[in-house]
Order: structure tokens, then C-alpha cells, then sequence
């Protein structure tokens, strides 16, 4: 008596390519995931932040390390929240009031889809520089150049990026903490 065969060697071979299909669209997703740093990867962010120093330490080379201009509360005393900035970056914390104190590294093209938004990256000493996005509905346009030393007060808000701080302008409504920028001994709110 002789034992039948089962082996269906077609079908063994279209699950094979099946599976071989599968495993290259989840390796495709997983890196696309990554390069939109929509996953935490601590090699892919690792690589990121390498690149992204490199260039800023490219672009600073002629600069000076990043100034201090003076932030006030209106009673002579600074304040600088640079170190809690870092802080909550590296917590992921976000929805917390900030004085950010540092150098426009970047001008972006405004934001004018719903809100207008003015944006920039402000370099204040860190790996990474932050977004800034300025609410120009709300508040005057900043005349600003790449390098200029300002003061930005907002809500900053936590991204795999350097994070963002927004609301630096007026409360039309009195329920949030108003926020401005500070160029040149001037406030725009």
C-alpha cells in the first residue's frame, strides 16, 4: 500500500509568497512609520537627532553660541525656561506655559490654511530646535531674520521633532495664559 503524497508543492509556494509579501509591506510601513517619526525608535530617533546636530553645527560654525537676551515679567526679573523645555521634551510632556529664550535658526513658509501662522525654528541651545507657529489672525507679523535673538512666550506642546510652542499671542476670550514674542525690545501679541 503506498501512502499518498499531501505535499501540494503550487500551494506550498503561493503561501510562501504570501508570506514573503506580508513581511516586506510590514517592514515598508515600520520604516515609513519611522521616517514620519511616528514610532519611537531610540535608533532611527538616535540617527535623526545625529543628523539634524550635524547640520545645525554646520550652520552655527560663523555664529556665536546662542545669546540670552533678557525676558522680564514686567517686574525687572528674568526668566529663561530653556532647562524645562529640555525637560519636558525628554518627559513628552506637553500643555505647559514657557519662556523660551534663543535665536531664529530657520524661517518657514507661513501657515495659511484655517489660521494663519507665521513659523519659525528657534535654535535656544538644545539637540533639537524648536517650531515655532505664531498665530498672525491674532497677532502682528514679527519681522524676523535667521539669527535674530528673541523671547517667545507660549503653550509648548511635545513632538519627536524638538516640540512647538504656540499661543504666543492675545486671549480673545480671557480663558488662556496670553503669549507673545519679543524682537528687538518690542512685544508682538
Amino acid at each position: 500500500m503506498s501512502q499518498k503524497n499531501n505535499f501540494n508543492a503550487p500551494k506550498f509556494a503561493k503561501r510562501k509568497l504570501m508570506r514573503g509579501l506580508t513581511y516586506a509591506l510590514v517592514v515598508g510601513i515600520v520604516w515609513f512609520a519611522q521616517q514620519q517619526g511616528w514610532l519611537n525608535n531610540s535608533e532611527a530617533t538616535d540617527h535623526q537627532a545625529k543628523n539634524q546636530t550635524t547640520a545645525q553645527e554646520a550652520k552655527n560654525k560663523s555664529k556665536t553660541q546662542v545669546s540670552s537676551p533678557v525676558s522680564t515679567n514686567g517686574k525687572g526679573t528674568q526668566r529663561n525656561d530653556n532647562a524645562l523645555i529640555a525637560k519636558l521634551y525628554q518627559q513628552r510632556k506637553s500643555d505647559e506655559i514657557v519662556t523660551a529664550v534663543g535665536r531664529v535658526g530657520k524661517i518657514l513658509p507661513d501657515d495659511n490654511k484655517g489660521s494663519r501662522h507665521q513659523k519659525f525654528l528657534l535654535d535656544i541651545g538644545q539637540k533639537k530646535w524648536l517650531l515655532v507657529a505664531h498665530n498672525i489672525d491674532l497677532a502682528p507679523y514679527v519681522p524676523l531674520r535667521e539669527g535674530d535673538d528673541v523671547i517667545v512666550h507660549g503653550e509648548y506642546e511635545f513632538n519627536e521633532k524638538g516640540g512647538v510652542i504656540h499661543w504666543t499671542h492675545h486671549d480673545p476670550r480671557g480663558y488662556h495664559e496670553e503669549g507673545y514674542i519679543e524682537h528687538n525690545g518690542k512685544k508682538y501679541k
